[in-house]
Protein backbone atom coordinates (compact mmCIF):
# COMPACT_ATOMS: atom_id res chain seq x y z
CA UNK A 1 0.00 0.00 0.00
CA UNK A 2 2.59 2.51 1.05
CA UNK A 3 4.84 1.10 -1.85
CA UNK A 4 2.29 2.25 -4.06
CA UNK A 5 1.11 5.67 -2.80
CA UNK A 6 4.67 6.75 -3.47
CA UNK A 7 4.95 5.44 -7.07
CA UNK A 8 1.86 7.01 -7.84
CA UNK A 9 3.24 10.17 -6.23
CA UNK A 10 6.97 9.99 -8.50
CA UNK A 11 4.44 9.83 -11.80
CA UNK A 12 4.00 13.53 -12.05
CA UNK A 13 8.01 13.83 -10.85
CA UNK A 14 8.79 11.46 -13.47
CA UNK A 15 7.08 12.45 -16.10
CA UNK A 16 8.19 16.86 -14.97
CA UNK A 17 11.74 15.11 -15.38
CA UNK A 18 11.02 13.52 -18.60
CA UNK A 19 9.80 16.87 -20.01
CA UNK A 20 12.29 19.26 -18.81
CA UNK A 21 15.87 17.63 -19.16
CA UNK A 22 14.99 17.15 -23.27
CA UNK A 23 14.48 20.50 -23.47
CA UNK A 24 17.36 21.65 -21.63
CA UNK A 25 19.98 20.52 -24.11
CA UNK A 26 20.59 22.51 -26.91
CA UNK A 27 18.50 21.96 -29.76
CA UNK A 28 18.36 21.80 -33.74
CA UNK A 29 16.22 21.54 -35.81
CA UNK A 30 17.01 19.20 -38.33
CA UNK A 31 18.38 19.74 -41.98
CA UNK A 32 14.83 20.83 -43.80
CA UNK A 33 11.54 20.45 -42.54
CA UNK A 34 9.21 19.61 -39.77
CA UNK A 35 11.44 19.46 -36.42
CA UNK A 36 8.35 18.02 -34.19
CA UNK A 37 5.54 15.60 -34.49
CA UNK A 38 2.79 14.82 -32.58
CA UNK A 39 1.14 11.08 -33.06
CA UNK A 40 -0.84 8.51 -31.67
CA UNK A 41 -0.60 4.48 -31.70
CA UNK A 42 -3.76 2.41 -32.97
CA UNK A 43 -2.72 -0.55 -32.07
CA UNK A 44 -2.10 0.33 -28.50
CA UNK A 45 -6.18 0.02 -28.22
CA UNK A 46 -5.41 -3.95 -28.50
CA UNK A 47 -2.94 -3.72 -25.03
CA UNK A 48 -3.57 -0.95 -22.52
CA UNK A 49 -4.29 1.50 -24.62
CA UNK A 50 -3.43 4.06 -27.40
CA UNK A 51 0.03 5.90 -26.62
CA UNK A 52 -0.55 10.02 -27.85
CA UNK A 53 3.53 11.12 -28.33
CA UNK A 54 5.03 14.10 -29.23
CA UNK A 55 8.62 14.11 -30.75
CA UNK A 56 11.40 16.91 -31.10
CA UNK A 57 14.47 16.65 -33.27
CA UNK A 58 17.70 17.51 -31.04
CA UNK A 59 20.13 17.52 -33.84
CA UNK A 60 19.87 15.91 -37.08
CA UNK A 61 20.69 12.09 -36.13
CA UNK A 62 18.65 12.42 -32.46
CA UNK A 63 15.34 12.84 -31.05
CA UNK A 64 13.47 13.05 -27.87
CA UNK A 65 9.90 11.22 -27.38
CA UNK A 66 7.32 11.71 -24.62
CA UNK A 67 4.33 10.15 -24.37
CA UNK A 68 1.23 9.80 -22.51
CA UNK A 69 -0.54 6.18 -21.86
CA UNK A 70 -4.28 5.78 -21.35
CA UNK A 71 -6.54 2.88 -21.39
CA UNK A 72 -9.60 0.68 -19.54
CA UNK A 73 -10.92 -2.81 -19.73
CA UNK A 74 -13.03 -5.06 -17.64
CA UNK A 75 -13.65 -8.77 -17.68
CA UNK A 76 -16.61 -10.10 -16.28
CA UNK A 77 -16.27 -8.32 -12.91
CA UNK A 78 -12.85 -6.88 -12.77
CA UNK A 79 -12.36 -3.47 -14.12
CA UNK A 80 -9.41 -1.93 -14.87
CA UNK A 81 -7.95 1.53 -15.82
CA UNK A 82 -4.54 2.71 -16.67
CA UNK A 83 -2.70 6.25 -16.53
CA UNK A 84 1.05 6.37 -17.45
CA UNK A 85 3.36 8.23 -19.45
CA UNK A 86 6.78 7.47 -20.99
CA UNK A 87 9.85 8.91 -22.86
CA UNK A 88 12.24 7.74 -25.78
CA UNK A 89 15.87 9.00 -26.69
CA UNK A 90 15.82 7.99 -30.72
CA UNK A 91 19.07 7.88 -32.95
CA UNK A 92 18.56 8.27 -36.47
CA UNK A 93 21.03 5.97 -38.19
CA UNK A 94 21.26 7.50 -42.22
CA UNK A 95 22.70 10.56 -42.90
CA UNK A 96 21.13 11.28 -46.19
CA UNK A 97 17.80 10.95 -43.92
CA UNK A 98 17.96 13.70 -41.03
CA UNK A 99 15.67 13.46 -38.18
CA UNK A 100 13.16 12.87 -37.88
CA UNK A 101 12.93 10.97 -40.97
CA UNK A 102 14.09 7.37 -41.69
CA UNK A 103 16.12 4.76 -39.36
CA UNK A 104 16.30 5.17 -35.83
CA UNK A 105 17.09 3.06 -32.60
CA UNK A 106 17.03 4.06 -28.90
CA UNK A 107 16.16 3.17 -25.36
CA UNK A 108 12.55 3.87 -23.69
CA UNK A 109 10.94 3.54 -20.20
CA UNK A 110 7.26 3.73 -19.38
CA UNK A 111 5.23 4.22 -15.79
CA UNK A 112 2.06 2.90 -15.47
CA UNK A 113 -0.46 3.40 -12.69
CA UNK A 114 -3.28 0.90 -12.92
CA UNK A 115 -6.18 1.17 -10.82
CA UNK A 116 -8.25 -2.46 -10.19
CA UNK A 117 -11.43 -2.77 -8.93
CA UNK A 118 -13.36 -6.30 -8.08
CA UNK A 119 -17.09 -6.43 -7.95
CA UNK A 120 -17.73 -4.71 -4.44
CA UNK A 121 -14.07 -4.64 -2.94
CA UNK A 122 -12.05 -0.71 -2.68
CA UNK A 123 -10.23 -0.20 -6.20
CA UNK A 124 -7.18 -0.66 -5.32
CA UNK A 125 -3.96 1.24 -7.74
CA UNK A 126 -0.79 -0.56 -8.97
CA UNK A 127 2.42 0.35 -10.58
CA UNK A 128 3.89 -1.22 -13.98
CA UNK A 129 7.25 0.08 -14.90
CA UNK A 130 9.29 -1.10 -18.30
CA UNK A 131 12.61 -0.52 -19.71
CA UNK A 132 12.59 -1.46 -22.98
CA UNK A 133 14.44 -0.38 -26.43
CA UNK A 134 12.95 0.50 -29.63
CA UNK A 135 13.69 0.44 -33.63
CA UNK A 136 11.57 1.94 -36.23
CA UNK A 137 11.48 3.82 -39.11
CA UNK A 138 9.72 7.37 -40.07
CA UNK A 139 8.14 8.52 -43.42
CA UNK A 140 7.08 12.31 -43.74
CA UNK A 141 4.66 12.81 -46.25
CA UNK A 142 4.93 16.65 -47.12
CA UNK A 143 7.43 19.49 -46.39
CA UNK A 144 6.82 22.12 -43.77
CA UNK A 145 3.89 20.27 -42.63
CA UNK A 146 3.83 16.38 -42.91
CA UNK A 147 1.80 13.16 -42.59
CA UNK A 148 3.60 10.95 -40.23
CA UNK A 149 3.59 7.15 -39.99
CA UNK A 150 6.36 5.35 -38.50
CA UNK A 151 5.97 1.19 -37.52
CA UNK A 152 8.34 0.19 -34.83
CA UNK A 153 9.09 -2.81 -32.58
CA UNK A 154 9.51 -2.65 -28.88
CA UNK A 155 12.17 -5.08 -26.71
CA UNK A 156 12.51 -5.00 -23.24
CA UNK A 157 11.92 -5.71 -19.55
CA UNK A 158 8.15 -5.02 -18.03
CA UNK A 159 7.98 -5.31 -14.12
CA UNK A 160 4.41 -4.70 -11.89
CA UNK A 161 1.56 -6.30 -9.75
CA UNK A 162 -1.77 -5.70 -9.75
CA UNK A 163 -3.94 -6.47 -6.72
CA UNK A 164 -7.70 -6.49 -5.54
CA UNK A 165 -9.33 -8.95 -2.93
CA UNK A 166 -6.46 -10.53 -1.86
CA UNK A 167 -5.78 -11.51 -5.03
CA UNK A 168 -2.34 -10.96 -5.99
CA UNK A 169 -1.17 -10.66 -9.99
CA UNK A 170 2.95 -9.87 -9.26
CA UNK A 171 4.35 -10.27 -12.66
CA UNK A 172 8.00 -9.77 -14.34
CA UNK A 173 9.45 -10.65 -17.77
CA UNK A 174 10.23 -9.92 -21.15
CA UNK A 175 8.25 -7.45 -23.15
CA UNK A 176 7.44 -7.64 -26.82
CA UNK A 177 4.87 -4.90 -28.50
CA UNK A 178 4.58 -3.52 -31.90
CA UNK A 179 3.26 -0.33 -32.66
CA UNK A 180 2.61 2.09 -35.46
CA UNK A 181 2.37 5.80 -34.72
CA UNK A 182 0.09 8.33 -36.88
CA UNK A 183 -0.20 11.71 -37.00
CA UNK A 184 1.42 15.14 -37.92
CA UNK A 185 4.72 16.72 -38.28
CA UNK A 186 5.45 20.26 -38.45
Amino acid sequence: MLRSRLASRMLPLVLALCLTIPMALSRTAAAEGPSNSITINPLGFVGWGPDIEYQGVINPASAFALRLKVGGWGIGDWSNTALGGGASWRFFLQEENPAPRGLWVGPAVDVLSVTSKYQDYDAVTSMIYSIYGQLGYSWLFGKKVAFVLSPFLNLGFSSGSISVADNNLNFSGFLFGIGLAIGVAF
